[in-house]
């Protein structure tokens, strides 16, 4: 009987020893709905080379398998699968500005090479690693902000309401603040505004819009009706790195926005 209790015992340990194991590895919904920023990245001659500064690159996988990110100068969509640590990703479509710093043009030549390359993947909640055949790390990724509470941004572009997204030099003066209260403040260009917000996952809600302070005229009067606009009809949202956009029950862009400073 003894013997029988020891070895119950030594099985128990055993099997909670497993279930405290502090390593993270990749369930098959693991990388669902995360949002990553490059740390670096392997070069042509098998060379580890750090991110770009200014040029962030990013990469989101969507739920449903759909791959989006940044390469530091272009966009670019894709899709994703996964099953445990072995991973599947393919590039699609790319936006086609000309990268005219070589350092850059080399980082998005490197990635939408790699990450068809990568085979499989290691994560925790602050990091992502992308292996290839080999099982050598081809690209490096830290977690990138998922969640609205406490962030301020500034406008990048706002839709006119007649279909586009347009900037201007009053643009970047329109700031959203998404307190952890739910509460929504900022500048239209104009003048304060507030409202209630609530979001989850990728969803959002923005109610009772209001203004403060006395009449907008002309261009800013304008640029405030299109943003008040554009955030009631916001019904979902993107981080990607230091970049959000709000867009409506259709996907159409309401609001493109970038990280204020801190």
């Amino acid at each position: 009987m003894k013997h029988v209790l020891l070895l119950s015992a030594v099985a128990l340990l055993l099997l909670l020893g497993c279930g405290t194991d502090s390593t993270t590895t990749a369930t098959a919904d693991d990388l669902a709905g995360s949002s990553w920023v490059l740390d670096s990245f392997t070069s042509s001659d098998g060379e580890t080379v750090p991110a770009v500064d200014g040029a962030e690159s990013t990469l989101t996988f969507v739920d449903g398998g759909d791959l989006a990110g940044s390469t530091g100068c272009n966009r670019f969509t894709g899709t994703w699968q996964q099953d445990g640590e072995a991973v599947m990703l393919d590039t699609g479509a790319t936006t086609l500005a000309a990268c005219l710093d070589p350092a850059v043009a080399d980082q998005e030549q490197a990635l939408l090479a790699l990450l068809p390359r990568a085979e499989t993947v290691e994560r925790s909640d602050d990091s992502l690693t992308l292996r290839d055949a080999d099982g050598d790390a081809v690209l490096t990724y830290s977690a990138a902000l998922t969640d609205l509470a406490g962030t301020s941004w500034n406008a990048t572009g706002i839709n006119n309401q007649t279909g586009g997204v347009e900037s201007s030099e009053l643009t970047p003066a329109v700031i959203a603040e998404f307190g952890a209260d739910g509460m929504l403040s900022g500048f239209t260009g104009c003048r304060g505004y507030s409202a209630g917000w609530q979001g989850d996952a990728d969803t959002i809600s923005i109610t009772d819009v209001a203004t403060e302070g006395g009449e907008c005229n002309g261009d800013e009067a304008a640029v405030e009706q299109a943003y008040l606009a554009a955030l009631s009809a916001a019904s979902t949202f993107q981080i990607e790195g230091s970049t959000l956009n709000l867009r409506d029950s259709d996907g159409a862009t309401q609001v493109n926005y970038t990280r204020a400073a801190s």
